[in-house]
């Protein structure tokens, strides 16, 4: 099967084909704004940190969870993200990158945008392309009057071309390149 996901949708099926053995099922993945390496959410994953060190991650995170419950699972340092980096985490199936995040035999997609106000960088989904298995797009290198941000990606012309491509590698058409809006596309 082909996977396409979006923000966590494009970060979940990671697990699954690295830990629950979706590798022998997946033959393509590609993730829109994804989670992969994790996110800063504009320096919450720092303050956090600093409150763990003071003592006070317990009253962060009740605050916290009132708002995003999964949001600490998609900090850089949250043990989900470090088992999804770790390229010798236990029960992995293998990988050649270094990073460990794509697994052999399943080609990975990962679309970004520079306006992506939640995955913070942008570029938290993009993977080791050493073993030719994996492609970065990032939005504006392709159009760079494109402003589509986390929501808008979705309906961005220029991803949708790049999940087109990554689908059919023999579709070569042309992206055009328009204005987007963020939120509206």
């Amino acid at each position: 099967v082909d996977i396409v996901g979006h923000s966590e949708g494009g970060t979940m099926p990671d697990y699954y084909i690295k830990f629950d053995g979706g590798y022998r099922y997946v033959a393509r993945s590609v993730a829109m704004s994804g989670v992969l390496h994790g996110t800063s959410f504009w320096g919450l994953d720092a303050l956090y940190t600093a409150g763990e060190a003071y003592g006070y991650s317990q009253q962060f995170s009740a605050q916290m969870a009132q708002y995003c419950t999964s949001c600490f699972e998609f900090f850089p340092s949250s043990p989900f993200i470090e088992a999804i980096d770790n390229p010798n985490a236990p029960g992995a199936a293998p990988s050649c990158a270094a990073d460990g995040a794509s697994v052999d035999g399943v080609q990975y997609t990962s679309i970004a945008t520079s306006f992506d106000e939640l995955v913070r960088p942008p570029t938290s989904d993009f993977i080791d392309p050493a073993c030719g298995n994996a492609h970065n797009f990032l939005v504006q290198r392709q159009c760079p009057t494109d402003s589509a941000d986390h929501l808008s990606i979705v309906s961005d012309p220029v991803a949708a071309q790049d999940v087109l491509r990554a689908l059919d590698p023999t579709d070569q058409h042309r992206v055009r390149c328009a204005v987007v809006l963020p939120a509206v596309g």
